[in-house]
């Protein structure tokens, strides 16, 4: 539910009996997925990234 946007960040502590860190330590449990993106979601997210690496190693040149 927390990958799909159902439940937030503040509930989910909640839910599990335990705090913020301990609900994000869950989250990067196996089998425990926070985000479920597409490929295609993977690549739109990554290409900002892309285009600064790209920019940061022209200015290296110079």
């Amino acid at each position: 539910m927390y990958s799909e946007g159902k439940l937030s960040s503040g509930l989910g502590p909640q839910i599990v009996s335990g705090n913020r860190l301990e609900f994000y330590g869950l989250l990067s449990e196996p089998d425990f997925s926070a985000i479920a993106y597409t490929e295609e979601e993977l690549k739109l997210e990554a290409q900002p990234c892309r285009e600064i690496a790209a920019r940061v190693k022209r200015t290296d040149i110079v």
